[in-house]
């Protein structure tokens, strides 16, 4: 049985490799999407996104109205706008 969300944010905030992996596919399904064309910038953008989950996170801003899934490909989606 998969993690649950709450699961994995505990994990990710942990630094479980198991919850940072799953995490990281989610990332890398939205910015090596290649309508985006990010090339060489998909690492960076997948580091800024690790970054920003981890901060909003910490701070409980994830609300659980969405899947996890959900929340970190919107974050994923808005860093690659930003970098466009």
């Amino acid at each position: 049985m998969p993690p649950s969300d709450r699961e994995l944010i505990q994990g990710f905030l942990e630094g479980s490799a198991e919850c940072l992996t799953r995490i990281d596919i989610w990332i890398g399904e939205v910015l090596r999407h290649p309508g985006l064309r990010l090339g060489n910038d998909v690492e960076d953008v997948a580091q800024q996104v690790r970054r920003k989950l981890l901060t909003s996170l910490r701070d409980g801003r994830f609300q659980g109205t969405a899947s996890l899934r959900t929340y970190v490909w919107r974050v994923a989606q808005h860093a690659a706008i930003d970098l466009l």
